[in-house]
């Protein structure tokens, strides 16, 4: 009996132990492609994003509604270009390889700037979690080479990134949601108006969204994950995808009930 526990313990260690060695050689994998392809081309937009949060903390004048939250300017010019560029991107208005080389450096660069001016400053760690999840599950896919390595499927890949990028378009709304409920504060159409497209775009491209992406974009491919050895990524992609989707529908709560007592705060403060 002792021997087919132990049998049985270590049918179940050693897959456990050989997906854990390929996953980790597939970080070391993508470690090295983000150093070649990812992080060159996110330098000049890193540069951008901190000349934006520092100008707008230093010189956005004491008093005015900005100043009390200065980095909402860099959200909303991140929210929305990278909103344009995965819209175009998903449309195929553009070509896909924009998507490797101006939506993800730009989005990347956008989140660590983030994290140094806004989450890591205000305690923010379940922010902080959000963007780390973002730009380690969208990194998979910074060349030709790495997208192909880890989904098989180089065009798939950039395509599924692209569409979870549409995310982003409630942000700028949200946005403008905090900036209408205390520049007019006194405007009850206004608010009411904002409220309604807080909540409508983000059940639509939050709440929707990514549960449509796993269901009809992710899961079909398992067979394909299986076939070439790569089950991790397989569960990471639906681990990343179900995190956001859960924080997603936290501040969706939060939002609501905010809306509810006339409250002007946002789920992304």
């Amino acid at each position: 009996a002792q021997d087919l526990v132990l049998g049985g313990r270590t049918r179940l260690v050693r897959p456990a132990a050989i997906m854990l060695e390929g996953f980790i050689a597939a970080n070391l994998f993508l470690w090295k492609h983000m150093q070649i392809e990812l992080f060159p081309r996110m330098l000049p937009f890193l540069l951008f994003f901190v000349i934006v949060q520092s100008v707008s903390r230093l010189c956005i004048p004491h008093g005015w509604t900005l100043a009390s939250r200065p980095t909402v300017v860099a959200g909303s010019i991140h929210g929305v270009s990278i909103s344009i560029i995965a819209l175009l991107v998903s449309l195929g208005e553009v070509d896909l390889s924009w998507w490797r080389r101006v939506g993800l450096p730009l989005t990347t660069a956008y989140n660590m700037s983030d994290m140094l001016f806004y989450c890591i400053p205000k305690k923010k760690m379940l922010f902080v979690l959000h963007h780390f999840t973002i730009v380690y599950c969208h990194s998979g896919v910074c060349s030709e080479a790495a997208a192909a390595f880890f989904v098989g499927d180089a065009v798939w890949g950039q395509r599924l990134s692209a569409l979870g990028f549409l995310s982003e378009i409630p942000v700028p709304v949200m946005n403008l949601r905090w900036y209408v409920h205390r520049a007019w504060k006194t405007s009850v159409r206004a608010h009411a108006a904002i409220n309604m497209a807080c909540v409508v775009s983000w059940i639509i491209f939050r709440i929707v969204l990514f549960p449509c992406l796993v269901y009809f974009d992710i899961l079909p491919r398992q067979a394909a994950f299986r076939a070439a050895g790569r089950l991790d990524i397989f569960i990471t992609c639906i681990i990343g995808h179900v995190l956001i989707f859960l924080m997603s529908f936290m501040w969706l709560i939060e939002l609501i009930r905010t809306i509810t007592i006339s409250g002007s705060k946002s789920p992304n403060e």
